[in-house]
């Protein structure tokens, strides 16, 4: 209630705060995902008027994710087909989610079945990654993580974080989490 500030185009921002005291509805305001019911969101100082604006800005990794039963690759991309330059760039993030050494094992590499019958079962850790990979692969202007890496173990996940921000300076990051040590690498703290 009674929030108000502003975010930085680039800028990064790590949240953290209590559970139920409004980090993911937050998150989901400034996605799109959610609309308000009071109050007013402005970008470079317009008004919105829909959330789609908001929507086709932000990637967004939730608590939550979801694998389909197809490739690691399809899974990342959501695409059959994917080009030279896409093919690259799904190489790089394997290696900023810290997943490529793990892929690069696989028989099929990227083009291994995710399934529970006919394919591999990932660890939970390891769906975050390829989850993870996803929201990058889009390529938006905003990247907000809501604790979408609580799976995985603490070393990869400093390794992660600071890939992320190291390979995204060009991007407003938001990261959501109770891990102090994550908090310490973002630029600003808000703590609700």
């Amino acid at each position: 209630k009674n929030i108000n500030f502003e975010i930085n185009k680039n800028a990064k921002i790590g949240i953290c705060g209590e559970s139920g005291s409004g980090k993911t509805t937050f998150a989901d305001l400034i996605s799109g995902l959610m609309k308000t019911d009071k109050g007013t969101i402005y970008i470079n100082d317009k008004k919105l008027i829909k959330e789609e604006t908001l929507i086709r800005s932000f990637s967004y990794c939730g608590q939550k994710n979801f694998l389909i039963e197809d490739t690691i690759k399809n899974n990342i991309t959501f695409k059959g087909e994917i080009n030279q330059e896409e093919e690259i760039q799904l190489n790089k993030l394997l290696k900023i989610v810290e997943l490529d050494s793990f892929v690069n094992n696989l028989d099929s590499k990227i083009n291994t079945l995710i399934s529970s019958e006919n394919g591999i079962k990932l660890s939970g850790g390891q769906a975050q990654r390829v989850c993870l990979a996803r929201c990058l692969f889009t390529n938006k202007n905003f990247l907000v993580l809501d604790e979408s890496i609580n799976s995985i173990d603490s070393i990869n996940k400093e390794k992660i974080i600071q890939n992320i921000l190291n390979s995204f300076k060009d991007k407003t990051i938001i990261l959501i989490t109770h891990d102090v040590k994550l908090l310490k690498k973002f630029d600003e703290i808000l703590v609700f």
